[in-house]
Parts: structure tokens; sequence; C-alpha cells
């Protein structure tokens, strides 16, 4: 599973990422292969991708360049969307805003992300933990 979804995040951003330096790091399948873990490291940060087969999403993490691939939760990475946002809570109403009618595929929230990436790159880079 985690070979197909990395084929998926490099079709995405393969563009983004020789533009920005960044090398295929680590892949990892958890929770019994119902997560897929994608890391790409660049001379200026770490970027993983997941997948959860479970709940249908696909997310984005940006970390500095000595966070651990084994530790995602601790303030060496940082939600795509949450460094986006500056941080601000958003209310359930903008929340749910946000929620497609349909389930997006893999491909169509890779994409969104690749669009984000790429729109704020050097604005996200510089909100990590120095």
């Amino acid at each position: 599973m985690t070979i197909d979804f990395q084929r998926k995040v490099r079709r995405a951003l393969e563009d983004f990422f020789s533009a920005k330096g960044f090398k295929l790091d680590e892949t990892l399948d958890l929770d019994g292969g119902n997560k897929s873990l994608v890391f790409y490291s660049s001379p200026l940060c770490k970027l993983c991708f997941y997948q959860s087969e479970r709940d249908g999403e696909v997310n984005c993490l940006i970390g500095t360049i000595e966070a651990s691939n084994e530790e995602l939760d601790n303030a060496e990475w940082s939600y795509l969307n949450s460094l986006i946002s500056d941080g601000e809570q958003l209310s359930i109403e903008e929340l749910l805003a946000g929620v497609p009618d349909t389930p997006m595929s893999d491909e169509e929230q890779l994409s969104e992300i690749a669009i984000k990436l790429k729109q704020n790159f050097d604005a996200l880079v510089k909100q990590l933990p120095n």
C-alpha cells in the first residue's frame, strides 16, 4: 500500500520536489497497513505525507530538518493547514464549510496539498521552529 501512495505523492508533487530539492527519505506502514507515511527531506525542511485508509484522509505535515520520522507528535512537526491558517482556531462552521459533499480521492487531496505547498512554501519554512 505504501508504494502505491508513494507513487501518488510523487506524481502530484514531482515538479515541486525537483524545484525545492526534496528527496525521498523514508516510507512507513503503520496500523497494520491502514496508514501509510511518505517522508521527503530537503536542505530546508522535511515533509510527511500520510494516507489513512480508515479515515479516507490524505494530509501533510511539515517539519524541521532534525524532525524525527518516528515522532510526529512533537513541536518539530506541524500540519500544513495549521501553519497556513497561522495557528488560528477555526470555528466549527468554518471547519464544516471546508468539508466536501462527496469524498475526495487520494489524488484530489494530494492536488490540494500541492497547491497549498506551492503557494505558501517560503512562508511555511519561516514558521518552523529553529
